[in-house]
């Protein structure tokens, strides 16, 4: 076959191909134009929200951190103790370490700010359409899971601001840009309300709470909790007890005495990990590598030796230098901690932590994939808030009782989640709780400011890595722990002291500026700064 006969036979043979390729093509097309749409769906992904769906999301929000983003890794799940210099970061310089706040703080909890821009509450959205979503035998469930999501979100919104927009907040399906701001006091009073109104609707409820990855939807477990928060609340307001319109005391008291509480640890509203992909705790290596530079603070460490507090072997690990430079000092002696001074400058921190001068967080929070639960609420927490509300006069009992169940119960905690290989020679058992309990140093004296500081120095010890934000809130209420702050080296613009509140998101002056700057002159005589004295506080 010749060059000319080849040519023209490929090219025949071309077209052929492009003449039955294009047929097949219109063929295809034309049985598949009424099933597109089905063509292009996900079978295996839910094409309509339900109740459940919707309440694994909105408890998700509360409950993890954006593990997926290494920055949260190190930063936003360590800052809250950065602020509360229980730890120390070494890689670069955190702000809260030195005492300041910035805008991103503290938002991350709540969803993207882009779903409403103000602050954050575009999550709460979805609370409404769960509700919408039941029929009569599951709306008290999801009906007092609305309450509490909103009255949690908002108590700590407020906390860290002031006034705040509540009673406008979300409104069903339409949520205003421009709602107005209630008072802190009223903002108080509408969480107080819901709380109470969501313990109602789930003692009426029959159905268990659908989308429940935390309890499994027992009901029983969702009172405690909205009572253990609410108890929360109420101790926020010691500065208060004496408003009539919030009857914090009466609240207090009404509670202890007529609901189920936190009994143990298993009651925690905690998150729990696992050993598989994107599930691993925290800290874990395989969510990040930056955990060499996270050191425990000196103010901590000495405050657990003073106490003779074995958790800090279960905390920590041992100073790498004190164990080359003293022969002999094993990891199961005190003397082989040490931490590095949040209030030196940051070069010398760097220093410190390059040479092996600190201990690291312990190894079990690393290496040990499901490391530790980490909880929202807590049993050791409750009762620390009951042995204050005690020593106030708010309840009956012995505020030595719940002090000393507090302890108990932290200590417990960490005995069940510390595997032995990462105690450091110094496993936390039974018997050492016992004798711990019975430490002259621990006892209360009947002295009240004496008593309070011992009592908010041992919640402080088992709030390690827990309870997020409420270690904070505690100090700033009551000035105990005694934390140190440095004014050379501390960036407040008071540099004294540390910040009281995070300044409104900037993004209110663009959608709700003239209600904003009402709440502001309101509150803080229009001067919107971190160190203004919210009513929480006066």
């Amino acid at each position: 076959m010749n060059m000319k006969k080849i040519k023209v036979y490929t090219e025949k043979k071309f077209l052929r191909s492009v003449v039955c390729l294009t047929a097949a093509c219109l063929l295809l097309c034309a049985s598949c134009t009424g099933d597109f749409d089905e063509i292009n769906t996900n079978r295996d992904a839910p094409t309509s929200a339900t109740a459940s769906t919707l309440a694994t999301s909105m408890l998700g929000n509360i409950m993890r951190y954006n593990l997926s983003d290494l920055r949260s890794v190190t930063r936003f799940f360590m800052e809250d103790y950065f602020l509360v210099k229980m730890a120390v970061f070494s890689r670069e310089l955190c702000a809260v370490q030195y005492n300041k706040f910035d805008e991103n703080y503290f938002m991350y909890d709540f969803g993207k700010r882009s779903d409403y821009v103000n602050l954050g509450f575009g999550s709460l959205r979805n609370a409404e359409k769960m509700v919408a979503l039941t029929d009569d035998k599951t709306y008290d469930t999801y009906k007092g899971f609305a309450l509490f999501l909103k009255a949690y979100q908002l108590y700590y919104i407020s906390c860290f601001y002031g006034d705040i927009p509540y009673g406008e907040a979300v409104q069903g399906e339409t949520l205003t840009l421009t709602p107005k701001y209630d008072t802190q006091k009223e903002v108080m009073a509408q969480i107080l309300d819901d709380l109470d109104l969501a313990y109602e609707h789930f003692s009426k409820a029959t159905a268990p709470l659908g989308g429940d990855f935390v309890f499994d939807g027992n009901l029983e477990n969702w009172k405690k909790v909205v009572s253990a928060f609410e108890l929360n609340v109420l101790i926020t307001l010691s500065r208060k007890e004496s408003e009539p319109e919030l009857r914090v005391k009466e609240r207090f008291a009404r509670i202890v005495e007529s609901r189920p509480l936190f009994t143990s640890n298993a009651d925690n509203l905690a998150l729990t990990f696992a050993d598989q992909g994107g599930m691993y705790y925290a800290l874990n290596e395989m969510r990040g590598n930056f955990y060499m530079f996270m050191w425990l603070s000196d103010y901590f460490v000495s405050m657990l030796k003073r106490y003779e507090d074995c958790r800090l072997f279960s905390y920590g690990k041992p100073a790498q230098a004190l164990l080359d430079e003293n022969e002999g000092l094993t990891a199961d002696s005190f003397d082989a901690y040490v931490g590095i001074d949040h209030t030196l400058p940051f070069n010398e921190v760097q220093t410190l932590g390059d040479q092996g001068r600190g201990s690291n967080l312990n190894d079990r929070y690393i290496f040990h994939r499901t490391g530790e639960p980490h909880a929202k609420l807590g049993y050791a927490q409750m009762n620390f808030v009951l042995a204050e509300g005690a020593l106030r006069g708010w309840i009956p009992g012995s505020p030595s009782d719940y002090y000393k169940k507090g302890i108990e119960a932290g200590l417990t905690f960490t005995m069940q989640h510390t595997p032995g290989q990462y105690a450091n020679g110094r496993p936390i058992t039974a018997d050492y709780i016992r004798e711990h309990l019975e430490k002259p140093a621990l006892q209360l004296t009947g002295s009240f400011e004496a008593d309070l500081e011992k009592i908010m120095e041992q919640k402080y010890i088992a709030s390690f890595l827990q309870y997020q934000r409420d270690t904070y809130l505690d100090y700033r209420r009551t000035g105990y722990p005694r934390l140190p702050i440095n004014p050379s080296t501390s960036l407040n613009l008071a540099p004294e002291r540390m910040q009281v509140r995070i300044k409104y998101p900037s993004g209110e002056l663009s959608y709700n500026r003239a209600n904003l700057e009402e709440a502001v002159q309101r509150q803080f005589n229009g001067f919107d700064d971190e160190n203004q004295l919210m009513w929480l506080l006066k």
